[in-house]
């Protein structure tokens, strides 16, 4: 903290939600940041790469620096060197580049792993009786049944609840990872649930304006919702996953959904639950 507080040049390595969040401190607190990510877009994986573009240039605008598609080749006292041979000035660096699941509890044994700790729909692991869930957990993705991690605080606290049952003798099964993230930076408001990228086949309901600081982008598959990204859109991200993993019909109702995101949304959301 001492080191941070005396630091005035800050380089950050990695333009994830928590990379950024940490250029939003340290701008905020006058430091000149200076943000480098490997891929050519910031939160790579997580938005829209037209989206994006906005959320670099909100933070370009606040003062902070964003360097796309390089990496960090060399870092000494004071100074570090990019991949595109620029070299930067640097008091602090902080590397912001994900997470790394510790699974060495089990190596060893003769439970399974990939990324993670690979599990089934019951959460349960390849020994009989034993589970894991939360960012260890590697399980099969909702869209595509692909074997993934999802570390996030709702994927951890839904798988939670499927061992609970399992633990009780109850037959719940999980459905399958989403992807879901909110992030607030400078008075602004994401969210992204789902898929963010259309697949062939997808409908695809998309407008932003620039002026009015507002972008939503939502995609469908057979009347039924897989993905959304808003940006400054005031909607309840936890009605829309509801929607998204019951797999919820909204055929003939997708334009006004997306006309109107919120108050239909909650609608169709109710309904569902008394169904």
């Amino acid at each position: 903290a001492k080191k941070a507080r005396r630091s005035q040049k800050i380089l950050i390595i990695g333009a994830g939600f928590i990379g950024l969040h940490l250029a939003q401190i340290f701008s905020q607190a006058k430091k000149k940041v200076h943000v480098i990510e490997l891929k050519d877009q910031v939160l790579p994986g997580l938005i829209p790469s037209g989206l994006a573009l906005w959320v670099k240039d909100l933070f370009e605008a606040r003062g902070v620096r964003i360097t796309l598609g390089v990496r960090l080749e060399t870092l000494r006292e004071k100074e570090g060197r990019l991949s595109n041979g620029d070299r930067v000035g640097v008091d602090l660096a902080i590397a912001a580049i994900g997470i790394r699941t510790n699974w060495e509890v089990v190596q060893g044994t003769s439970i399974a792993v990939g990324e993670g700790i690979v599990v089934n729909d019951r959460m349960e692991t390849s020994r009989s009786g034993i589970y894991a869930c939360g960012d260890v957990a590697e399980y099969r993705d909702f869209f595509t049944g692909e074997s993934r991690l999802n570390p996030n605080l709702v994927s951890a606290a839904e798988q939670g609840r499927t061992v609970a049952a399992a633990l009780l003798g109850k037959s719940d099964r999980h459905p399958g990872l989403i992807s879901i993230n909110t992030f607030r930076c400078f008075g602004c408001e994401l969210v992204s649930l789902g898929r963010i990228e259309a697949d062939v086949g997808d409908r695809l309901l998309e407008e932003g304006d620039v002026e009015r600081k507002f972008y939503k982008r939502m995609i469908f598959r057979d009347g039924r919702l897989k993905g959304l990204s808003f940006f400054n859109i005031p909607v309840d991200s936890g009605l829309y996953y509801k929607l998204v993993r019951e797999r919820v019909s909204l055929e003939g109702k997708e334009e006004r959904l997306f006309r109107e995101p919120f108050l239909l949304g909650k609608a169709v959301a109710q309904r569902a639950s008394k169904a």
